[in-house]
């Protein structure tokens, strides 16, 4: 959830998505800071909740025994949930193991140097690093092309997922033009 009121940006988030804001100076220097974090089984933090409450976190293993994918949380000797994210809504299931639905929640002021922001779901920031969305979404800004700039966005992460791995992950992105563009 990102809500905007004043010049408070305030960003609430549960799950494997992330919200950066990108920011540029008169001097155009740009920058990027996250206003989110995805939440891991991974993260000490949050495996060591899951493991007390009784669940386990590790990845998946084929038929075969083989490796596949991210450490996931599951039930004790069970093969669900199979999360790969610690804190989600509405998994009834995942929350009897450690899950939470907790938000994490950042606030931000913006100011005249504030440009865009860009939501998107891991499928997004998995294969794409937000220093390279400035060089990527700068024309579109420029232009007020937010259409264009989603575009490029999701036309980039489909061929880095593509050649990379047999699947791709979903790919969910929203940006939002908040400043002037700059040239």
């Amino acid at each position: 959830l990102l809500f905007l009121t004043d010049n408070t940006l305030i960003c609430s988030n549960v799950g494997d998505s992330e919200c950066y804001l990108f920011n540029c100076s008169e001097d155009d220097l740009w920058t990027f800071e996250s206003l989110s974090k995805m939440h891991r089984p991974t993260d000490e933090i949050e495996k060591k909740r899951i493991i007390e409450k009784g669940g386990e976190v590790h990845p998946y293993y084929d038929e075969n025994g083989i490796f596949e994918g991210p450490d996931r949380i599951y039930a004790k000797n069970k093969i669900y949930p199979g999360l790969s994210m610690s804190r989600t809504i509405g998994d009834l299931e995942a929350k009897k193991i450690g899950v939470i639905s907790t938000p994490d929640v950042t606030l931000k002021k913006i100011n005249c140097d504030s440009k865009f922001l860009v939501i998107g779901s891991d499928g997004l920031w998995d294969v794409i690093k937000p220093y390279d969305i400035i060089r990527m979404i700068r024309p579109f800004f420029t232009k007020g092309d937010i259409e264009g700039a989603c575009q490029v966005l999701m036309k980039k992460a489909v061929v880095q997922w593509d050649k990379n791995v047999e699947e791709r992950d979903d790919i969910t992105i929203i940006v939002v033009f908040i400043g002037t563009p700059t040239s």
